[in-house]
């Protein structure tokens, strides 16, 4: 039992504190908030590429793409919640309630939401 909680527990760790332990700090590069999708604003908005440029190769950008199918174009903020809360979602499925992570809710996954619309940006949907 403890084989199966203690993977889990090193990821809720990520997650928690994502910047990692204090021995981890001292042996990391210098953090930067250089990602882009931490500079997007309020008004940026995504909207499908038609005809894509390549197909979904994830369950994520597969989520993605039938969203925006559903809604031609999404405000930037409203598709990192969508996505926020398929992650969370998903990692409920894999077994992450043993961890509680039913407690900190989707907001754990706002960064990741981000990195997966960066990554499909520009072959699957805008983001202006």
């Amino acid at each position: 039992m403890s084989d199966l909680i203690q993977p889990l527990t090193g990821w809720l760790v990520h997650k928690v504190f994502p910047f990692g332990t204090a021995s981890e700090l001292n042996t990391r590069e210098p953090i930067c908030n250089c990602d882009p999708a931490l500079k997007r604003d309020s008004d940026s908005s995504v909207r499908l590429i038609k005809p894509a440029l390549r197909s979904s190769a994830t369950d994520v950008e597969a989520f993605v793409v039938t969203l925006l199918a559903r809604k031609n174009e999404l405000p930037y903020r409203v598709a990192v919640s969508h996505v926020a809360e398929f992650l969370f979602h998903k990692e409920l499925r894999a077994g992450a309630w043993a961890v509680d992570v039913g407690l900190f809710g989707s907001s754990l996954f706002g960064a990741d939401a981000r990195r997966e619309l960066e990554r499909g940006k520009g072959e699957l949907w805008e983001i202006a």
